[in-house]
């Protein structure tokens, strides 16, 4: 029974009830050491995170893959954008584009292959800020850019647009054999390159490359035909370099489309894309650039700009150049 105490400062205290002192030196509160994880249950734990992580892992990857497509979706769609801006200004011309093999193909002298007609950036620079005055003289449009040059240009100045977040790498644009499937040779592109992609010949929707055929007719940004066409070494075209074209729907037709929508004329070169002429062999042997890149469940593909100008993506292996 409890009973009240004097206490030395005057307050009662209640008698037979246990100090706090006491409540906390009771007989098996201290004497209990705190419990640890068996090895069992460690394994355990261990087991399930590494489980989830297996599981997320690759949806993680697949969801960065689908971002970095959506983002090369929406820059080529804005480069699709700007070709038509141009073609509204000049009635419907397009920019004259070749390509590095330009000067083997009959050009010449490399001054028939201005750094303009070498890059989409280069051709449509009006369109953007940091391209729309380019510094002089080095790096003057209607000039010949060495390798050198371009490296700086596509280092210092390219647009954001115009690198795809696919590209691998840094330094100037290069193609590195990866190895082959059967005879067909793989091939990556790396560096910091302007990823719009623009063909010198038009290419049949027919055309063949074996079990990879064209999907759609490939029409080019210049005047030249096909590979047989040696319009740029006759003397009376020697300023083809300066003859713009238009796109229309009996050129497509030309090639085996039906309508401009048929017809593609650029796309994103980061991507996975069939190559018909063999560097290694100098032949005509397929070969396929970036496997398995802008992957979707049909497999690799690429972003591609179509002379209607709308953009979609496109199988990697119906989608390629000459």
């Amino acid at each position: 029974m409890c009973r009240r105490v004097p206490s030395p400062n005057g307050h009662a205290l209640l008698s037979g009830l246990p100090s706090r002192a006491d409540r906390y030196t009771r007989p098996g509160r201290e004497t209990s050491p705190p419990r640890a994880f068996t090895l069992i249950e460690v394994l355990v734990v261990v087991a399930i995170i590494a489980l989830l992580v297996a599981i997320l892992l690759p949806s993680l990857a697949e969801a960065r893959n689908i971002a970095k497509i959506t983002v090369c979706m929406a820059n080529t769609r804005e480069i699709g954008n700007r070709v038509m801006q141009y073609q509204t200004e000049f009635a419907a011309f397009v920019p004259v584009l070749f390509n590095e093999a330009a000067p083997a193909a009959g050009t010449g002298t490399a001054t028939h292959t201005p750094a303009r007609t070498m890059g989409v950036s280069v051709a449509l620079r009006r369109y953007d800020q940091r391209t729309r005055i380019l510094p002089k003289p080095e790096f003057d449009p209607e000039l010949h850019w060495d390798n050198a040059t371009w490296e700086r240009y596509e280092a210092k100045l390219l647009p954001e647009l115009h690198v795809c977040p696919f590209e691998r790498g840094s330094g100037r644009a290069r193609s590195e054999k990866i190895g082959k499937v059967g005879d067909m040779v793989l091939y990556e592109l790396r560096g910091r390159f302007d990823s719009a992609f623009f063909s010198m010949w038009q290419l049949e929707k027919a055309y063949p490359m074996r079990d990879y055929r064209p999907e759609f007719a490939g029409m080019n940004w210049n005047r030249l035909l096909d590979m047989k066409d040696q319009a740029l070494t006759r003397a009376s075209n020697s300023d083809l370099k300066n003859k713009h074209r238009r796109w229309n729907a009996k050129d497509i037709q030309k090639l085996g489309g039906a309508s401009l929508a048929d017809g593609y004329v650029s796309f994103c070169k980061a991507g996975q894309w069939v190559i018909e002429y063999n560097w290694d062999t100098k032949k005509a042997n397929p070969m396929i650039c970036n496997l398995n890149s802008h992957h979707k469940a049909q497999g690799g593909g690429t972003n591609a700009i179509f002379a209607d100008g709308h953009v979609q993506w496109v199988n990697g292996r119906r989608i390629g150049s000459q």
